[in-house]
């Protein structure tokens, strides 16, 4: 997925890359990430849902095959991670709750 849309002009809303970016069949690399996070640092209005569907994804128990359930939350772990040099990201992940929790849970995992 490209921010830019180059034809029009348009600008892709970061909770819609990553999205894109936790689809299983989805393949997340290094310029996505880069994308996604330089989205919010010129939009930051976006940030208080992105950070809503990146808590969704590491909440989320179940799923098509365990797989593909721990595939997305690394990912979701993955563009979570960046965005902590974000103050303002750090902050809306502080305003979620229950994410410690899940967090720990995570930890867990074997």
């Amino acid at each position: 997925a490209r921010a830019r849309n180059e034809s029009a002009g348009v600008s892709t809303p970061a909770p819609v890359l990553v999205r894109a970016a936790l689809k299983s069949t989805a393949n997340l690399d290094f310029p996505q990430v880069t994308e996604i996070c330089e989205r919010l640092e010129v939009e930051p209005a976006e940030l208080p849902e992105t950070v809503r569907v990146l808590v969704d994804a590491l909440s989320k128990h179940g799923g098509s095959t365990k797989s593909n359930h721990l595939r997305s939350k690394l990912r979701a772990l993955t563009i979570s991670n960046e965005l902590m040099y974000n103050a303002q990201a750090v902050d809306a992940f502080r305003r979620q709750p229950g994410l410690p929790e899940e967090l720990q849970q995570l930890r867990n995992v074997r």
